[in-house]
């Protein structure tokens, strides 16, 4: 009975000290629009876009109780391609070939979300800043998706003319969201905001506790 009671409250006291931090792994890309194509010179427009539509970014958001740590990984992504000029000269027209190199540049995006305060801190210039997430109404909608195995439901945000399109899970108790997508009664796991879109390709738990989030 001794020995019982030892291993009782040794597992209780493990168990206080258990890790109970979550991983979500999203795969994201950029949003494509037309009018920000067209504003960039005609001959690098094709390889742009087709650049736009191959670029993948991966995002990580890990949450520990009420805190979110969303952070966008850098990445650096060039294309190049030959591309034929036409010139007059005086003895007509010849064809002058060069190339056409475009760059994509990722910077790294961290922000720590709190969902009691509905709002983020990111740092500035070495200084952490605190701003509040925009108050939204979502509108939870009819369709419904399984997202690494989780059912998650539809919602639409709309707030200072911006359209946010969402699918979340309330299969896991927390409250959590990624980028600054502002929060909703779950964890979402896909994102439209507009400008990115994104859907969870990796969910592990047990992680260990987030330490110095701004440092690394």
């Amino acid at each position: 009975l001794r020995n019982t009671m030892v291993l009782f409250f040794l597992i209780i006291f493990l168990n206080g000290f258990s890790q109970n931090t979550i991983k979500i792994t999203f795969s994201s890309k950029p949003t494509i629009k037309i009018e920000h194509l067209k504003a960039l010179a005609e001959e690098i427009q094709e390889i742009t876009l087709k650049q736009l539509q191959e670029t993948r970014f991966v995002e990580t958001m890990e949450i520990e109780n009420n805190f979110i740590y969303f952070e966008t990984k850098s990445q650096v992504k060039e294309e190049t391609k030959e591309g034929d000029l036409a010139s007059k000269l005086v003895n007509g027209k010849i064809q002058t070939t060069r190339q056409i190199t475009t760059t994509i540049n990722s910077p790294v995006n961290k922000y720590r979300k709190n969902a009691i305060e509905n709002n983020y801190t990111e740092k500035i210039d070495g200084t952490l800043v605190t701003k509040d997430l925009p108050s939204v109404s979502w509108e939870i909608g009819t369709n419904t998706k399984k997202v690494l195995g989780y059912n998650c439901l539809s919602a639409v945000g709309k707030y200072d003319n911006k359209i946010i399109k969402i699918y979340f899970t309330k299969e896991l108790i927390y409250k959590a969201s990624p980028e600054l997508v502002p929060f909703i009664d779950g964890v979402v796991l896909e994102y439209d905001n507009g400008f990115m879109s994104g859907i969870a390709t990796k969910l592990e738990k047990n992680q260990p506790d987030v330490k110095d989030f701004f440092k690394k």
